[in-house]
Parts: C-alpha cells; sequence; structure tokens
C-alpha cells in the first residue's frame, strides 16, 4: 500500500514523508511537512533557515536496479543570508519506506530547467554562473548526469 501511494503520488511522498540530511547545513535534519521545513538561523535569531521543494522539481524511477521506484528532488536552502542553495536529494524506496540516502549540491542560485531519471541515472538540466555572471544571473546551460554528479551505485 505505501509503494503504491509512492507511484500514485511520488511528490506528496517525497515532500512529506521523507528526514532529509542537508549538506548545505552541516547534514542537520529536517523533515519537510507540505514540501517546506523551516528553523531559527540561531538561537533568539530573526533570521530563518527555509528548505522547500524547488519549482517542483522531482523525478521517479528505479536507481537502484531492485525493481522498485525511487525518487530525486530538488530543494532549495537559504540559511538565513542571500544565498538560495540548489540540492539534489536522492531517495530509496524499500518496498514503500523511504529513505534519504545521499545528496549533492548543485549551487547557489543555479537555475533547474529539468530533472529525470532514465535508464537508473538521473538527469539534469541546469543554467549555472559563468566566469562573468553575477549572483544573480546565471547564464550557462549545463547538462549533468547521475555518473558526473557522484552518486552512490
Amino acid at each position: 500500500a505505501e509503494e503504491e501511494f509512492f507511484n500514485e503520488h511520488p511528490q506528496v511522498a517525497l515532500c512529506n514523508n521523507v528526514t532529509y540530511k542537508i549538506i548545505t547545513l552541516d547534514n542537520k535534519e529536517f523533515q519537510l511537512k507540505a514540501c517546506m521545513a523551516s528553523a531559527e538561523a540561531a538561537l533568539n535569531s530573526a533570521s530563518r533557515i527555509t528548505i522547500k521543494g524547488y519549482k517542483n522539481m522531482f523525478a521517479v524511477g528505479d536507481l537502484t536496479n531492485d525493481g522498485h521506484s525511487d525518487g530525486a528532488i530538488i530543494l532549495s536552502v537559504n540559511a538565513g543570508g542571500s544565498g538560495s542553495f540548489r540540492e539534489l536529494a536522492i531517495v530509496k524506496n524499500s518496498a514503500g519506506a523511504l529513505r534519504h540516502i545521499t545528496s549533492v549540491s548543485l549551487g547557489d542560485r543555479v537555475e533547474i530547467n529539468s530533472i529525470m531519471i532514465e535508464e537508473g541515472r538521473i538527469i539534469l538540466d541546469m543554467i549555472v554562473h559563468g566566469p562573468n555572471d553575477g549572483l544573480c544571473c546565471p547564464s550557462v546551460s549545463n547538462y549533468k548526469s547521475s555518473t558526473s554528479l557522484a552518486l552512490p551505485s
């Protein structure tokens, strides 16, 4: 029943049923609710850490060659400053039990055009910063696949 739910509603499952270790925040754990989480940036601080799903960017497919659909979601992390860091989070599906297994930092204020899982590989279409780009305005197209992202097998 849990695996059926994941296959029918992957975004809901990835946004509500998984605890993520956020690498931008030294692997601090956050569980998303409605695809968002927040906390104080520091004790008694007005600044807030926010983590949210980035533009509904997620993909589903078998990444571990075990016959179960796994997931990948782009998270946007703001630690209270001007940066907005993107992370690719990988979620393993063990018969409906979802577990975050790893993340990859994609950079500060990069744009993600698409994410897909094809033949066991994650493929990202991104726009990253060129040597003369300001942080606001990445301009260089960049395609990455799971082999170049150093994901565990």
